[in-house]
């Protein structure tokens, strides 16, 4: 640790609470300020205050003391006591043994726990201190206290739901871009950058909308129907035909519209679109709609179906719908593509780039523009979503699909998943923290409130500690 440095992280550490400790050089700290620096280091690595007595058979303040007694220089002591603190199981593994027996084996955690605790799902790291204080003036194991350090970590989630919606969306494996020769591409990508630029700002404008409708106490709903636009860079303004960039703080009042009856909602966005080729792809964009918003899978095609997974034949007279339901309406196909067309196709009215096209372009296997064809969005819903309804485009059907049990299950799988770190989504939503989780969603709740459900049964201030 070099002088400044070290003069740095003493002076940090010892002012968050000097006590009695007069601190004047950080090489030459008095017993007074050792300890004050122990104590105070250990309360933000550890997210408690540290052990003063012998009762866990473990005087972890002792042993941090002994770190000073035992070193040849304060600065060895300091360095000594990072050491040992950001070693401990309790800074790596985050453990939770301050708590309270209630009965048998069931005990409930403190206030310092369940701030950790609560800080760790929804900021995904250590207590700050705002919530510091609020554990060490408020009992977190009863409601009020409770609820006030829960609104506090909600208003700082933003990190949280920004990785949520990268993983839960799959933004980070957006297809990249391999037919930039092509002539229709050419076409459809005038005056656009087709990078990984492009891609990085798709993803990230939706994450953006997500995190605005979180943060704003927005309905839930409004994912899949907001049409404020996040669009900043010029290409992906150029594909939503927007002549304005998103503000860099965005608010109902100064809000940038997408263009009226084109797209609103996550489903038109242009992340959800993107082909990675020169032509759209329903088929895909159903798969994808159904996997990761209704948490809907089908078996992979048979292997004797041959040609079942490229693209239709080209034909002038047809637009991308028509060549896929042509192709897919066999009696070998239609099973499954039943469930997945209707999804896809809703989304007809945007190219491979996400762009909106009223007339989709027609090229031969030439490359040459040969007609220009009026598209079709239009659906009926009876398998999609088991609602025998037709909706006539993907903003229709979006505002479906945000009232279909399907997606408000599979937004409670998904976030549940996340934010207990489970590798798979849980199959139904059986668990009384998820049907806690959906009963929040299925009653018209805000998004940041639905966040904050996974908290919000009572046994998730508890713990078994079951001994051998």
């Amino acid at each position: 640790v070099n002088a400044t440095n070290l003069s740095k992280f003493v002076s940090t550490y010892i002012n968050y609470n000097k006590g009695t400790c007069i601190y004047a050089i950080a090489t030459t700290l008095n017993t007074d300020c050792k300890n004050t620096l122990i104590r105070n280091f250990t309360l933000r690595a550890w997210g408690r205050p540290i052990e003063q007595t012998n009762n866990n058979l473990n005087n972890e303040y002792l042993a941090l003391q002994n770190e000073f007694l035992q070193a040849s220089s304060t600065t060895a002591g300091v360095e000594g006591l990072i050491f040992r603190t950001l070693i401990s199981p309790h800074f790596l593994n985050h453990l939770q043994t301050d708590v309270v027996l209630v009965s048998g084996d069931v005990y409930k955690l403190s206030s310092y726990s369940m701030a950790r605790r609560l800080s760790f799902l929804y900021s995904d790291k250590i207590p700050d201190e705002g919530l510091l204080s609020i554990a060490a003036t408020n009992d977190l194991t009863q409601d009020a206290g409770f609820n006030m350090a829960l609104d506090y970590v909600s208003q700082r989630m933003d990190p949280v739901v920004g990785q949520f919606t990268r993983e839960w969306l799959h933004l980070d494996q957006l297809p990249g871009f391999n037919a930039l020769t092509h002539e229709k591409f050419k076409y459809i990508s005038l005056g656009i950058t087709a990078d990984d630029t492009l891609r990085k700002n798709m993803a990230q404008e939706i994450i953006d909308l997500v995190s605005y409708v979180s943060k704003n106490n927005r309905s839930y709903k409004e994912v899949l129907t907001s049409n404020i636009s996040f669009a900043r860079d010029p290409s992906l303004m150029k594909i939503y035909g927007q002549t304005t960039a998103a503000p860099a703080t965005v608010t109902e009042l100064n809000a940038v519209r997408l263009p009226a009856g084109e797209r609103s909602g996550l489903l038109t966005r242009a992340g959800m679109l993107l082909s990675g080729s020169h032509s759209e792809n329903p088929v895909m964009r159903g798969i994808h709609a159904r996997k990761y918003l209704l948490c809907l899978t089908l078996a992979d095609p048979p292997d004797n179906l041959g040609d079942a997974l490229t693209p239709p034949v080209l034909d002038p007279n047809l637009t991308t719908r028509e060549r896929y339901q042509q192709k897919t309406s066999g009696p070998a196909c239609i099973g499954c593509h039943s469930q997945i067309n209707p999804v896809g196709f809703s989304m007809s009215k945007y190219n491979a780039l996400g762009g909106f096209q009223a007339v989709e372009p027609i090229f031969n296997e030439s490359q040459m523009l040969v007609n220009n064809i009026a598209t079709d969005s239009k659906v009926n819903l009876s398998i999609a979503l088991g609602i025998d309804k037709d909706v006539l485009n993907a903003m229709e059907f979006s505002t479906e699909m945000a009232n279909a049990t399907a997606f408000k299950k599979c937004l409670t799988q998904s976030f549940y998943s996340y934010a207990y770190d489970l590798n798979e989504k849980t199959v139904q939503t059986n668990s009384c923290s998820m049907t806690k989780m959906y009963t929040e969603l299925n009653s018209g709740a805000t998004l940041q409130n639905f966040f904050k459900s996974a908290a919000t049964d009572s046994r998730y201030r508890m713990r078994r500690i079951i001994k051998q």
